[in-house]
């Protein structure tokens, strides 16, 4: 199970695709304020934050996940264009696994659902990003 702090509709789309591939379901949240309770209630393996999307606060997200004990040892991972060096800086220092540029987050997600666990049957995975 991911969760992911997209609300981008092609992203989105990838991520589900890749997800859907590695029988890992994803659910898409679209506020830091939504986040930590759906961490609480799913307990994924790993979340996917896109650090160019700043009224997501992804930041704040990771921040938040830190320094909650419950989900402070959950796996963040986060894309953002290559040419955005402080947001890239602002993640690692608060707290984020792994950074990548976009080009090169989506051939990497594979590999990374591939440790995560499988979908279950009767939770998650069933909404879309963007929308309301």
């Amino acid at each position: 199970m991911i969760i992911a702090l997209v609300d981008d509709l092609m992203f989105g789309s990838k991520i589900r695709a890749a997800a859907d591939r590695a029988n890992a379901g994803v659910t898409f949240v679209r506020s830091r304020d939504a986040l930590l309770p759906e961490l609480l209630a799913a307990r994924p393996s790993l979340v996917i934050l896109d650090l160019d999307r700043d009224a997501l606060d992804p930041i704040g997200a990771i921040r938040a996940i830190r320094g909650d004990s419950r989900v402070r040892s959950t796996r963040l991972v986060a894309f953002v264009r290559h040419t955005s060096a402080e947001a890239i800086a602002r993640a690692r220092e608060a707290g984020v696994d792994q950074v990548l540029a976009r080009s090169a987050f989506f051939p990497a997600l594979a590999g990374m659902l591939a440790g995560v666990a499988p979908a279950s049957s009767g939770a998650g995975g069933s909404n879309e990003p963007g929308g309301a």
